[in-house]
């Protein structure tokens, strides 16, 4: 009979263990009943990420501990190259060119344009192998009506195009816009 209790106290007590581990196995164990998933100390979505350290979780009250599709992308940003023109102009519009400088990644392409009476080239290419270029043979006199044009760009890239137009009796219009990383066309840069 003692053996008999025993033996019954012995199963009680493995039943009691077994279910202790089932129910500490199991997802959501330490989860206190009603708590939103965000505060219920559990690794709901198993990403080894617990409730304000994960990233699907927005504050504690959030019920889906879920990352979002964009948790791992990272925005990376890469400056615009920059175009710096320096020099005089007169009363007639006439611009002297001391500096003009393209500051991009090495790699980009610079393509340049001359429009009007007086010009060096009509067209030119240049590949920055360093991150500055400076375009000694536009640095002159420029007259109006004249215009220069440089679209600088890397592939899969978004661009930069900067227009100079020399006006009569007037200062030098510079324009910026960007171009597209796919198609390379002229279109304005959004900021936000």
């Amino acid at each position: 009979m003692y053996a008999f209790r025993g033996l019954c106290r012995l199963l009680l007590i493995m039943a009691a263990v077994a279910a202790l581990a089932l129910t500490m196995s199991a997802p959501g164990a330490s989860a206190q009943q009603g708590q939103p998933q965000c505060s219920d100390g559990v690794d709901n979505d198993a990403d080894n990420a617990i409730d304000g350290a994960d990233a699907g979780c927005g504050d504690g009250s959030d019920p889906d501990e879920s990352d979002s599709p964009y948790a791992g992308i990272k925005f990376i940003t890469i400056p615009l190259p920059l175009v710096t023109l320096q020099g005089t102009v007169d009363a007639r519009g006439t611009v002297d060119v001391a500096k003009l400088q393209v500051r991009a990644q090495r790699g980009s392409t610079v393509d340049i344009r001359c429009k009007g009476k007086g010009c060096a080239f009509k067209k030119s290419r240049r590949i920055m192998i360093t991150s500055k270029l400076r375009l000694n043979n536009l640095e002159r006199k420029l007259r109006a009506p004249q215009s220069i044009e440089l679209r600088i760009a890397r592939p899969g890239e978004l661009g930069k195009y900067v227009r100079y137009q020399v006006r009569r009796n007037d200062t030098p219009l510079r324009t910026d816009e960007c171009l597209d990383q796919v198609t390379r066309k002229v279109r304005p840069c959004y900021v936000g």
